[in-house]
Order: C-alpha cells, then sequence, then structure tokens
C-alpha cells in the first residue's frame, strides 16, 4: 500500500480499461521481454504479427500509458519501447493464475488466448 492507495489495485483499475486485444498484446509482450526495453521487430515476434499490427497494438499500449517510449522516436525500426516493471510483473502474474469459475470460488483452466484483435 502506499498511502491509501494499493498498487495492485490501481493496476488492476487500469488493466479493466483495456480492451480485450489489448490486455492479450500486453501479456504476450510482458511474457515475452519481461525487462528493459524493446523494439518493434521483438513485439512482432512476441505478439505473432506483422509490423503494422505490432505497430498499432503497441500505440495502443502507449496512449493506455501500459508502455513507454523512453528516447525520441526517430523511425519505427530504431525506437526503443519499454513495459514498466510493476505492470508487466503484474500481466505474467495474472496469466500465472488460473480465473475462478463464476459462482463456485474454484479456480477453472486458463483460457487459451490467440488472435490479438487490433483494430
Amino acid at each position: 500500500m502506499a498511502g491509501d492507495i494499493s498498487v495492485r489495485a490501481r493496476l488492476a483499475s487500469g488493466w479493466r480499461d483495456l480492451s480485450p486485444g489489448s490486455g492479450l498484446a500486453l501479456t504476450r509482450l510482458a511474457s515475452a521481454v519481461h525487462e528493459g526495453p524493446f523494439t518493434l521487430p521483438e513485439a512482432m515476434t512476441a505478439l505473432g504479427c506483422g509490423e503494422r499490427q505490432a505497430l498499432r497494438a503497441v500505440e495502443s499500449l502507449i496512449d493506455a500509458g501500459a508502455v513507454t517510449s523512453p528516447s525520441g522516436e526517430v523511425t519505427a525500426h530504431s525506437v526503443l519501447y519499454e513495459l514498466p516493471r510493476l505492470m508487466g510483473l503484474y500481466a505474467r502474474e495474472l496469466t500465472a493464475v488460473p480465473e475462478p469459475v463464476p459462482g463456485s470460488g474454484a479456480p477453472s483452466e486458463p483460457v487459451p488466448r490467440t488472435a490479438i484483435p487490433v483494430g
């Protein structure tokens, strides 16, 4: 807790504001890049998509405040992006814990997510 605000609760609130496609992109990036900056080609690999779709996904996450671009952008191929440490840890935590089955209190199997809808 920091004052009266739980960091996890704040991250959860931001997570709920993400579109389903952005949430999936964020979990894939968090699983692939872990710490430090990453490039657009690394995002393409993590997201399993082409350059245009990866760029739209990363820009959407930047707009949502989930990814940053610590250096000034020169071109799409040389810019570095960064997943803030706490956001990355939270995203990896979400993928490691199965969601409870509604009404039972019991965990369910993780839902496989394959496509990243970016529009």
